[in-house]
């Protein structure tokens, strides 16, 4: 290995240490030894037991692939478990990994290729390398592309979008292609796409579904999400299918979620609020267990969004602990508020104390999530606009603020 023992170390320490190869101590150590000797550091680990050549392998390629963002830490640390602790074959262990992909990647490779090549979304060459790499690793073409930069996140949601409208007859095949060309050569989503030229397609809705309900729980990664969407169009399956069969969700967890988006859609509950939820059924074996828990849901459940303006503060970065709790004992012993002190020391200005206040009297009411209050009271800021003008121009703002 032409790699310095210490740069690799530096590289993959957190990889090695996390999957349980090696302990930080055994890694100082091997990276010592490999120095004085001097000799290979994968060398040295396999002749104090944690790795051999093979582990030492899998693992600098899960780090490139960990990079060019192919796949999580997360991920790679299970893959390198299998591989290092259970002398599985690398290949063998990615596709364990993700259920079903191996099966249908010949069918979706060509499928998503060859809509993408006769759009012009990716240049035959990176085309060609990332159908060797996706059939060599098991990974789901569109992900390999992603991770090469040759597509963007864009590139990929609008082609899956594309192909999804084509397979429900909202689009015909040609049709589908003009949308994904028209969108690439204005830099746009295929739904503005769709909208400018007027075409048929264009009334469809993106929504919050099962999917993106278990990213937001933690239940799967986005590209895990995105190679299940793949699936879903090659295998002619519904999402709900295609999570169950690889293995991202069992029938409680996913009865619950639709549950929990018929709330969402009523607008009884958040998006976060209800993957909050979710999280909490995790480990639900019974239909018992799960329909005690929704059927108990209470003032904790419905205003866990709720959070001070010490909190807002800090999550919009525009003060930080350091500042809260410095004009903390000035606010109380001069009894006037926190935001106040905070304006009297000048760490903040008015027009922002007042987008403070409105948000935090909008995310107490249920008007606008915590994750919005912080990007309203940056915007409001940034552009010299009132709570009301920036729920408006994000679509955030309720029919009864919009009347006003």
């Amino acid at each position: 290995m032409s790699d310095e023992p210490a740069d690799i170390a530096l590289r993959l320490g957190e990889l090695l240490i996390r999957s349980g190869v090696v302990t930080v101590e055994a890694l100082e150590d091997a990276v010592v030894l490999a120095i004085k000797m001097p000799m290979p550091l994968d060398r040295v680990l396999g002749m104090n037991g944690h790795l051999n050549a093979a582990g030492m392998q899998a693992a600098l390629q899960l780090q490139d692939m960990i990079d060019s963002k192919q796949i999580s830490l997360d991920s790679a640390v299970k893959v390198l478990e299998l591989v290092a602790l259970q002398s599985m074959d690398f290949n063998t262990a990615l596709r364990k990994l993700a259920p079903g992909v191996e099966k249908a990647q010949g069918k979706l490779t060509n499928k998503l290729g060859e809509t993408m090549r006769k759009a012009g979304v990716v240049n035959p060459k990176n085309l060609e390398q990332g159908l060797m790499q996706s059939l060599n690793t098991g990974l789901p073409l569109g992900m390999v592309l992603l991770g090469m930069g040759a597509i963007t996140n864009q590139n990929l949601h609008s082609t899956l979008l594309a192909q999804r409208l084509v397979r429900d007859g909202a689009l015909s095949p040609d049709e589908g292609i003009q949308a994904l060309r028209f969108a690439r050569l204005h830099t746009i989503s295929l739904q503005q796409s769709l909208e400018q030229q007027h075409m048929r397609g264009a009334a469809i809705k993106l929504h919050f579904g099962v999917g993106e309900l278990f990213v937001l729980s933690g239940f799967m990664t986005e590209g895990q999400l995105l190679s299940s969407q793949e699936l879903e169009l090659v295998e002619d399956k519904t999402i709900e299918q295609v999570l169950q069969e690889c293995g991202y969700a069992n029938p409680i967890t996913l009865e619950a979620s639709l549950r929990l988006l018929d709330m969402v859609k009523k607008g009884t509950l958040f998006e976060d609020q209800a993957a909050s939820i979710l999280k909490r059924l995790r480990n639900t074996t019974t239909h018992a267990e799960m329909n005690e828990i929704l059927s108990n849901l209470g003032d904790t459940d419905v205003e866990s969004n709720k959070i001070d303006v010490s909190e807002l503060l800090t999550m919009t970065g525009l003060v930080s602990e350091e500042d809260i709790a410095a004009a903390t004992p000035l606010s109380l012993s001069n009894r006037v508020s926190l935001v106040q002190t905070l304006q009297q020391v000048g760490v903040l200005d008015a027009q922002t104390i007042t987008a403070v206040q409105d948000c935090k009297e909008a995310l107490d009411s249920g008007i606008i999530t915590a994750e919005q209050a912080v990007i309203a009271v940056v915007y409001a800021g940034e552009n010299n606009k009132s709570l009301e003008e920036t729920l408006k121009t994000f679509g955030w703002a309720p029919t009864v603020l919009i009347g006003e």
